[in-house]
C-alpha cells in the first residue's frame, strides 16, 4: 500500500506523491497521464502541493548551479528543459494550493510561493509565480510569522544597497519576482504600497512584468529604483 505519513490527522500516501512526481519528470510529460493519475487516486490538494514542492527542489537553482560548477553560462540543453510553466499549470488546475504552508517537523516551513523564487532560469520563476497568484495565491501570506512579500522586498532592497548580487541576471530574476508580487497586491505591513506610481498608473500593470525594466539611481545615502515601460521608456513607478 505504500508508506503513510500522518500530518494534522490526515493520511498522506507518499507512494502517490512519489509516483506523481515521476510522471511530472517524464520528458515529454503527458498532461493526460498526470491529470488521470490525480483523479483516479483522488489525490488531495495537499498531496498535489507536496508534489509541486518536490518539483521545486528538483529544479532548484539549476542555472546558477551550472554556472558555478562549469564556470560558464549554460546553454538551454544543459538545463532541465521541459516546460515548467505548463507543468505547474496542470498542477494548479488539479488542486495545487498556493497558500498552503507545510511544517512537518515543527521548525521548517514550506510554501510553494516561497519556493518558486529558486527557479533561476530567466523569467521562469516570475511566470510560474504569476500563474499561481492568478489562482488565489496571496503575496502577503504569513509563513513562520513572516509576511512573504515583506521578506522578498526587504531582501531585494538590502541586496541592492549592499551590492550583494554577483551577477546582473541574479538581480534581474529577483526584481521580476518582486515586481509580480507588487502587481498582485504585495504590501508592507498589509497597508503600504511599496512603490510610488506615476501618472495615474496602477500596480496591476506589473502583472505583465515582461513589459517593464528598471534603473537604479544612486543618491547620497540611498538609492532610487525607477521602473519604466520598455517600449515607451516612460517611468511608471519609483521605489
Amino acid at each position: 500500500m505504500g508508506l503513510i505519513l500522518y500530518v494534522r490527522g490526515e493520511k498522506i500516501m507518499l507512494s502517490h506523491i512519489d509516483r506523481l512526481f515521476e510522471l511530472c519528470k517524464e520528458q515529454p510529460f503527458s498532461e493526460e497521464k498526470i491529470t488521470k493519475y490525480i483523479l483516479d487516486n483522488k489525490m488531495s490538494s495537499e498531496e498535489v502541493t507536496r508534489t509541486a514542492l518536490k518539483l521545486c527542489n528538483y529544479g532548484f537553482c539549476s542555472y546558477s548551479d551550472y554556472l558555478y560548477e562549469k564556470e560558464k553560462e549554460p546553454m538551454p540543453e544543459d538545463l532541465i528543459t521541459f516546460n515548467w510553466e505548463t507543468l505547474f499549470n496542470i498542477l494548479i488546475k488539479n488542486g495545487l494550493d498556493a497558500n498552503l504552508v507545510i511544517c512537518d517537523d515543527g521548525m521548517n516551513y514550506e510554501n510553494i510561493l516561497q519556493e518558486i523564487k529558486y527557479f533561476d532560469d530567466g523569467n521562469l520563476g516570475a511566470k510560474i509565480l504569476r500563474n499561481t497568484l492568478n489562482h488565489n495565491g496571496n503575496p502577503n501570506i504569513v509563513i513562520d510569522n513572516q509576511n512573504l512579500f515583506e521578506e522578498i522586498d526587504s531582501d531585494l532592497m538590502l541586496d541592492i544597497s549592499m551590492g550583494l548580487y554577483h551577477h546582473k541576471w541574479q538581480l534581474d530574476n529577483a526584481w521580476r519576482f518582486w515586481l509580480v508580487m507588487v502587481g498582485f497586491g504585495g504590501t508592507i505591513n498589509n497597508v503600504q504600497c511599496p512603490v510610488e506610481m506615476r501618472d495615474g498608473f496602477q500596480v496591476e500593470i506589473f502583472k505583465e512584468f515582461e513589459k517593464f525594466d528598471y534603473n537604479i539611481k544612486w543618491l547620497e545615502k540611498d538609492f532610487e529604483m525607477q521602473i519604466f515601460d520598455k517600449e515607451t521608456k516612460t517611468v511608471v513607478a519609483i521605489a
